[in-house]
């Protein structure tokens, strides 16, 4: 602050700048009332008496440096709302150990951050997946080629494994090289996945036992066919959804003209 007088010293009838004194940085505004920041640094001044006589400083303009650490704190409070809720887990990797999670990673793991805190990531990965990630790691650290995405498996607090996209990058963080990574719980995706599956596998099963003809036109092109296709028209399934066959071919000709325009309808 601009208070605190020092003690001086004497100086045989000479003024006298004490070495030590104020630092600070003050608001003030200029002649056309521009709002301005001032670093000042000063001293009190003191006469052979030791009395104070004066004060000696220098001051230096930092508003436009001030401006920058605003945009600077502005920036990164942006940043850290973005990584705080973020959907997928954000943990930062340094020297091989978790320095920072954000809440999605608590989620999807069940471990608190201060259970996972300085703890060796690679120990929260499935062991059988564990030497290919150190070798990624290892790698990616080194500026050698490495997959910055890929999929794996980690285990949560209760020793379950859950699959997981991972998007890792390298950058420096406190002066040091560190591995910022983003993962992605594929749990959710898997089991839609199965779903389709399952729900394709039903609809091959019930259109393979049929007794109507049932096929697929995409684009013009026979995609799926079943086998009363086959058997109604002579031709074989791979004739059928061969890159040269014409659907036309299965339509009567005096129908083909109406069948053209409802297929151009749809």
């Amino acid at each position: 602050s601009l208070e605190s007088p020092l003690r001086g010293r004497r100086g045989g009838g000479m003024l006298v700048p004490v070495r030590s004194g104020m630092h600070s940085a003050v608001r003030a505004r200029s002649i056309r009332g521009k709002e301005l920041w001032l670093e000042v640094v000063g001293s009190a001044v003191y006469d052979g008496e030791g009395e104070i006589s004066g004060l000696m400083a220098v001051v230096r303009d930092i508003t436009h440096q001030r401006r920058l650490e605003a945009e600077a704190r502005e920036a990164e409070e942006r940043y850290r709302l973005l990584v705080e809720k973020a959907n997928d887990a954000i943990l930062l990797i340094q020297d091989g150990k978790i320095v920072y999670m954000n809440p999605a990673l608590e989620t999807l793991s069940g471990y608190t951050p201060e259970e996972l805190a300085g703890t060796d990531f690679l120990l929260r990965v499935v062991p059988e997946e564990r030497e290919r990630l150190r070798k990624y790691h290892v790698a990616r650290l080194r500026g050698k080629e490495a997959p910055s995405v890929y999929e794996t498996l980690v285990e949560d607090k209760n020793g379950e494994p859950v699959p997981v996209e991972v998007n890792a990058s390298v950058f420096n963080y406190m002066g040091k090289p560190a591995v910022f990574v983003y993962l992605r719980d594929l749990r959710v995706r898997r089991k839609a996945e199965a779903a389709l599956r399952e729900s394709e596998e039903m609809f091959r099963n019930l259109a393979e036992k049929s007794p109507n003809m049932i096929f697929i036109n995409q684009g013009g092109k026979m995609v799926y066919a079943n086998q009363e296709c086959a058997r109604a028209t002579g031709y074989t399934l791979d004739e059928i959804m061969s890159e040269d066959f014409d659907f036309m071919r299965l339509v009567h000709p005096d129908s083909r003209k109406k069948v053209s325009e409802i297929y151009e309808r749809h």
